[in-house]
């Protein structure tokens, strides 16, 4: 005689073979949330523009030799052999051409860090806070000299003053995390920003998105021998709307990758 198997244990069979993890079965595909589905439509063109197009508007003061000033550019890239660890940040500028632009208070939030693993092939997020920190520096950073910016953290985002001579460096106030920086194969920073005080200076500052190597999470700057950036992105304008900006070293394909 022949055993039939009921409805029971067919089910009980097709569970334990779900819980199989084999590759390419339906319950990987349904595991796979893809990066670049986390990121709203709306902001996709800009995502896709952070590294290939000319800014919206010039940083002021910067010297024209600065191979980030008009447009986004990679720079380690993905070559993280070396260092332990990253930090995203950012940068606010007053836009240049515009003489008579005033102090204005700035909101900041949502500043964010994805890896690519070279050996996994997912991304990963090592970084997110709406709480930052950071100083006004000089505007071609000569030095690394800083002086004291007016920071306000809340739940939500940060409140900033910015200078209209003196641009806001910052980064996320938790700091470095640590990567093995030989697997990184890919990076993504983003974060968003728009102007409190609506009027005038609504669109006379720019802001750009980068992200830093650092040979370890608390070694000190050495004139750039204990760290170097992976990329920085385009300049876009800040409005009285969020808006958000990018940095990324890689491809339409590898946004595509898994999270998680």
């Amino acid at each position: 005689m022949t055993l039939r198997p009921g409805p029971s244990f067919l089910a009980l069979a097709l569970t334990m073979l779900a819980g199989c993890g084999l590759p390419g079965d339906a319950q990987a595909a349904k595991r796979c949330t893809r990066l670049i589905d986390t990121i709203p439509k709306a902001q996709r063109g800009e995502l896709a523009s952070a590294m290939t197009q000319r800014g919206e508007g010039l940083p002021a003061d910067v010297n024209p030799y600065m191979n980030w000033r008009e447009r986004g550019r990679v720079a380690q890239g993905n070559d993280g052999a070396g260092f332990g660890a990253f930090v995203p940040w950012g940068q606010v500028f007053a836009a240049e051409g515009q003489d008579d632009a005033a102090p204005a208070t700035i909101a900041i939030r949502r500043m964010e860090a994805y890896i690519l693993s070279r050996s996994n092939g997912r991304w990963h997020k090592v970084s997110a806070s709406n709480t930052v920190e950071g100083a006004l520096f000089k505007p071609n950073f000569e030095g690394n000299s800083i002086i004291q910016a007016r920071v306000a953290p809340g739940a939500e985002y940060t409140a900033v003053e910015v200078h209209p001579k003196l641009p806001f460096h910052f980064w996320p106030k938790s700091g470095r995390v640590a990567i093995a920086g030989a697997d990184v194969g890919g990076v993504l920073v983003s974060y968003q920003v728009r102007v409190l005080d609506p009027g005038p200076s609504a669109t006379r500052y720019v802001f750009s998105a980068g992200g830093d190597y650092w040979k370890t999470k608390s070694g000190q700057w050495d004139n750039y021998k204990t760290n170097g950036d992976a990329g920085i992105g385009r300049f876009i304008y800040a409005t009285s709307q969020w808006r958000t900006a990018f940095m990324t070293t890689s491809s339409e394909a590898d946004l595509a990758r898994c999270l998680g």
